[in-house]
């Protein structure tokens, strides 16, 4: 059984799009029930490379670092810090070597933002894993 591909950032917790994911949200119909931005980018993803993911916000873990974006589910991510998001591990990179003093998440369809101050980000992140008994921030595929 392979273990599902996860990054937790500051309690927003963010997956690939794929069917098992879709299943575990909306159900076995999920082609009836799921939002279709959703369904259109799963189905008709724009792919420039055979790797490429589309990369959803599925949750927000509540914290006072993230207060304000608790009701930001099942978001596409498009960018982070203004680099296209192309896959799981892509995103982790870019959160990763970033020197800038906000995380700037944009989300589609809405447009939403999402602006974390990255100092706290590592402290927040490590706080919200303890207080949900999560024992990793990253799937052992992305560590």
């Amino acid at each position: 059984l392979r273990v599902p591909s996860y990054a937790i950032v500051g309690g927003l917790v963010f997956v690939p799009l794929c069917e098992p994911y879709l299943r575990s949200e909306y159900g076995d119909d999920f082609d009836a029930k799921a939002p279709i931005a959703l369904l259109e980018r799963w189905q008709y993803g724009i792919c420039e490379r055979p790797d490429d993911q589309v990369v959803v916000l599925s949750q927000v873990l509540a914290h006072e670092i993230n207060v304000g974006y608790e009701h930001l589910v099942n978001q596409i991510v498009s960018s982070v810090n203004g680099q296209r998001v192309r896959t799981l591990r892509c995103l982790t990179e870019i959160v990763d070597a970033s020197r800038e003093r906000f995380l700037r998440i944009d989300l589609a369809p809405q447009g939403e933002v999402v602006v974390l101050e990255t100092n706290e980000l590592r402290t927040a992140t490590n706080d919200i894993l303890s207080a949900h008994n999560i024992s990793s921030a990253r799937s052992s595929d992305l560590v």
